[in-house]
């Protein structure tokens, strides 16, 4: 008979302790008999096989023995290692807020999307893992008194030490819209989190240069002031006739002499 373990549908669960050089024995499993040793952790009701990358920080590792057949003449081993990377977060964000004359906006302005860039100081250590998209945009009205928030991406460290970064916004293309694109500063310090030493504690402050990271919120501010006299502006669609697509509404294209040319002009009256 089998001891030590409870089988269901040909599947058996141990449960080792933190530590080291934890073990369990089972005993009694027939010669001849194919295994597999997989590390999981629950989801809800729902047991998992922990993945390549990982799960909470935990990378796992086995032996040659991970998969294979029981022998009556030999003992069969399964080592498996956890390997634990301590790592901390970080979101860098913007508060946008558009003031002046706001009243005088078009509903489709003050619902104007507003881009900011993040770039990583080149002396960072390489120990932080950057989003893929380095942007962030805004969703919404931006007038209302608390304006509205742009958020990066998460930034992983798996160091101590002070991380730098630029924040930027995107010059638009509203007529009247004075845009704010002076260069933010971000400082991010990362140390053990004192309630919990497996994992890292993450300070972010925002400023105007590197030495004077102490805010602890970006507000980015744009003022709007209604155009005194009419402003037009054009654009125009490239079409690439070999693919036959046709682009977005942009400023420029390369079109040949007597190709019919897609464009259309926007004007904002005055006062």
């Amino acid at each position: 008979a089998i001891s030590g373990v409870q089988f269901t549908n040909g599947v058996a669960y141990v449960t080792l302790n933190g530590g080291t050089n934890n073990s369990k024995t089972i005993e009694g499993l027939p010669n001849g008999a194919i295994y597999a040793v997989d590390e999981v952790y629950q989801d809800g009701t729902t047991w998992k096989v922990i993945p390549g990358t990982g799960y909470e920080g935990y990378t796992v590792s086995y032996d040659s023995n991970q998969f294979g057949t029981i022998s009556e003449t030999a003992i069969s081993e399964t080592i498996v290692t956890n390997t634990y990377t301590r790592k901390g977060i970080a979101k860098p964000e913007v508060v946008k807020k558009v003031t002046g004359e706001t009243g005088q906006m078009t509903d489709a302005q003050k619902q104007e999307s507003f881009t900011f860039a993040l770039t990583p100081d080149p002396e960072n250590k390489d120990s932080e893992e950057l989003p893929t998209i380095r942007t962030a945009t805004t969703n919404g009205d931006a007038t209302v008194a608390d304006g509205i928030k742009a958020v990066f991406g998460a930034i992983t460290y798996h160091e101590e030490g002070i991380y730098y970064y630029t924040i930027q916004e995107t010059s638009g293309t509203t007529p009247g819209m004075a845009y704010d694109i002076n260069v933010r500063h971000v400082k991010v310090v990362v140390a053990l989190d004192p309630n919990d030493p497996m994992k890292f504690a993450t300070t972010v402050t925002y400023g105007s240069s590197k030495d004077s990271c102490t805010q602890t919120k970006l507000i980015v501010t744009n003022t709007y002031t209604k155009p005194t006299k009419p402003t037009f502006e054009k654009k125009i669609k490239d079409r690439n006739d070999s693919e036959g697509t046709e682009s977005d509404w942009q400023d420029s294209a390369d079109y040949d002499i007597g190709d019919d040319i897609p464009y259309k002009l926007t004007a904002t009256l005055a006062n």
